[in-house]
């Protein structure tokens, strides 16, 4: 019902991902009947005319939508706290995403976005503490990503795996409830590409899931060619949650990714694979060669997917093809209807018939 106002039929929201989920992407999903996200990631003011852009291209591209479809901004919290104020004062969003931390200490974040007024507040968690801190700050939807999932999350020796992890978050909304507050809905993240593992989410007693991996192979994600194809060409076997790629790109960046969060789902390529079983030996080593040393040397100047990270969760396996993001949602409604009818005929209560 929160989103149904917006046009939003398909219990699916597109992940917002740093350099991927833009304006066209978010528009597309819209199309699809899905919940649509950008990204506004660090929210530094060198991207500030980026965020701008992407939209304004999302307007444009959804302005034929009735009922007007939702703006919706994903933030990297840590680096970005200091500017959500003024990104929420200059686009107004309708629904604000919040990820490592999905509460920030003193739950700053959340009340700068109720003193803005939006009226869906989500946060991304990994674990049953920072699941308890957003039922604490009062978010309106919980995304419980688990570490299956692609991209930036909690070291994998502290998270959970997906369906645990939204299991426990669902029975912890459930115990909470009371007669003037349902509680967040609660979204499943990590694994999911298509429409048997919305399925699965909603049986868990889940509102809903957050995809990301599944768009980042679609024709209108940003991103390059070679990094779509590698998530079509790879399989579950082929990716690893790891420090390595946060280890390498933190040396170079703005916005270096700390603890817990500086571990990443992405493609096991030939990177990771000599040197995830000794990050303390990477570290030491990049620190001894500097910003010019042979291993960092190697690995900025390289653009093959085999080499250079590319950020995929373990639900690959089930994504074949680069396709249009709104064709994407359109499949995935229909294969998690397909699930629900085959279950119905698989369960039978009591008296033999099949349940209905």
């Amino acid at each position: 019902d929160m989103f149904a106002k917006w046009g939003v039929s398909v219990p699916v929201m597109s992940a917002p991902m740093a350099g991927v989920s833009g304006g066209a992407l978010a528009a597309a999903v819209a199309h699809g009947g899905a919940l649509p996200f950008i990204a506004a990631g660090h929210a530094s003011p060198n991207s500030e005319s980026n965020l701008d852009r992407e939209i304004d291209l999302f307007r444009q591209q959804t302005s034929t939508l009735e009922p007007r479809p939702p703006l919706c901004l994903g933030f990297i919290t840590y680096s970005s706290l200091s500017r959500i104020d003024s990104v929420l004062t200059k686009h107004k969003p309708d629904v604000v995403q919040f990820t490592a931390p999905g509460v920030a200490e003193g739950a700053e974040n959340i009340k700068i976005a109720r003193r803005h007024g939006i009226g869906c507040v989500m946060a991304q968690v990994g674990s049953i503490k920072e699941a308890e801190d957003a039922i604490s700050a009062g978010v309106d939807v919980i995304i419980a990503q688990g570490t299956e999932a692609g991209g930036h999350g909690l070291r994998v020796e502290l998270g959970t795996a997906t369906l645990p992890l939204a299991a426990a978050v669902c029975s912890m909304v459930r115990s909470k409830r009371t007669t003037e507050d349902s509680g967040p809905l609660v979204l499943a993240a990590g694994g999911i590409s298509d429409g048997r593992g919305v399925v699965a989410a909603l049986s868990l007693g889940c509102d809903g899931v957050s995809m990301g991996t599944r768009f980042f192979a679609s024709h209108q994600a940003m991103g390059s060619t070679q990094q779509k194809q590698a998530i079509v060409d790879a399989s579950a076997d082929n990716t690893i949650r790891t420090r390595v790629f946060d280890l390498l790109n933190n040396t170079a960046s703005a916005n270096p990714w700390p603890c817990p969060y500086d571990s990443a789902g992405a493609l096991h390529n030939t990177t990771s694979r000599a040197w995830h079983d000794k990050p303390e030996k990477l570290d030491e080593t990049l620190q001894a060669q500097g910003g010019g040393g042979d291993v960092i040397t190697a690995y900025r100047g390289a653009d093959d997917t085999s080499v250079a990270a590319v950020w995929m969760g373990q639900g690959v396996s089930d994504v074949r093809e680069i396709e249009s993001a709104d064709a994407i949602v359109r499949r995935v409604h229909e294969e998690a209807c397909e699930a629900i009818e085959r279950l119905q005929g698989m369960l039978t209560v009591s008296d033999g018939q099949p349940a209905k």
